[in-house]
């Protein structure tokens, strides 16, 4: 039974959950070297690197003709109509012209995240910038029908094995001081919080309200390098990669909550003794046994996910520490959700 962050034996999903990004980040913070080298984690380049990103995903061509009807239709209007948009919109949430994705810039401090009250519709990019001294995590949930922010919070506090069944995760990321992380996600109309955890442990809940709109719904789906299916238990995927940023589209095919992690395994490391750090009863002495090179997850089944990546060539392994919520409570590596993947020039 996984019980690295808690002694019970009957843990649900959201608290299992919860206590893997908690662990997560702690490993993050430990492998961390005074200066982050350049490893598989993006660039360490700020709001410009989040900006080319979304530039190379955006499909330009397709989205320029359907932003014409824009510019000639708005002097016919009258000129208080096309002035409304520009008040009314949050700074945080930049929507350009039809067709196109809207961009959210959020930074992550110990305050509570500035989010805009609303955000439309569809293909929506969230640009995490770390502006603290530690590593956080921020995960993005969409609050079930019938459930409020008070019941979520509370429970969140209270019962987390109860907020389990609040809430649908559509993913999160670890985020270093100085960094910029770019997630992409087709949201649907809702309610939604970003959960973000700090390395102490404590966490920070925001809100907002996701609307229908005519022009986010009708900007295309972003281009993926590379396609990956999370299934009950294994990865479909390649085992070949390219090395360099690349743009995975993540889509859980399952029936359980799952993740990546990908690291790389210590020099004499077998995933034999990762299992057994992962079930001991006590703390981890010393630094864990391999580097976390990313991660991204909780991801409930039926959501789809663009995330960037950067890896560098090497050997890495891919696995989901999520434990099976409706067997043994094992991890679902244990299971055979693991990969080797080779990563070339």
């Amino acid at each position: 039974m996984y019980s690295r962050k808690t002694n019970h034996t009957n843990h649900a999903r959201i608290a299992a959950l919860l206590a893997l990004a908690l662990v997560f980040a702690m490993l993050l913070a430990a492998c961390q070297p005074a200066e982050p080298p350049n490893s598989g984690e993006l660039p360490d380049t700020g709001a410009t690197d989040a900006a080319s990103t979304v530039e190379a995903i955006q499909p330009t061509e397709a989205s320029t003709p359907m932003a014409e009807p824009t510019e000639t239709e708005a002097p016919a209007a009258e000129e208080t109509a096309t002035q409304e948009p520009e008040t009314t919109q949050s700074p945080e949430a930049t929507q350009a012209l039809m067709g196109e994705m809207t961009e959210v810039d959020i930074e992550l401090s110990d305050a509570e995240l500035a989010l805009p009250e609303e955000i439309p519709a569809g293909i929506v990019a969230f640009n995490y910038t770390n502006s603290g001294e530690t590593p956080r995590t921020p995960f993005l949930a969409r609050l079930n029908e019938g459930t409020t922010v008070i019941s979520f919070t509370q429970a969140l506090s209270e019962n987390p094995d109860a907020a389990a069944e609040l809430v649908s995760f559509l993913g999160g990321m670890g985020v270093n001081p100085g960094e910029t992380r770019q997630l992409i996600f087709d949201l649907k109309p809702g309610s939604y919080v970003i959960v973000q955890f700090a390395e102490d442990g404590s966490t920070t809940t925001s809100t907002f309200e996701v609307v229908e709109s005519e022009q986010s719904m009708m900007a295309p789906m972003p281009a993926a390098d590379v396609d990956v299916d999370l299934v009950d238990f294994s990865f479909i995927m390649p085992t070949e990669l390219s090395a360099g940023e690349q743009v995975w589209k993540v889509t859980n095919s399952g029936e359980q909550w799952h993740e990546i992690g990908i690291v790389s395994l210590n020099e004499g490391v077998t995933l034999d003794d990762i299992l057994a750090m992962m079930q001991s009863q006590e703390p981890p002495q010393g630094p864990p046994p391999f580097e976390e090179i990313a991660f991204f997850g909780p991801i409930t089944p039926g959501e789809t996910a663009w995330v960037s990546m950067n890896l560098e060539p090497g050997t890495y392994t891919v696995l989901c520490f999520i434990p099976d919520s409706e067997g043994d409570g094992a991890p679902h590596f244990t299971h055979g959700m693991v990969q080797t993947i080779e990563v070339t020039e």
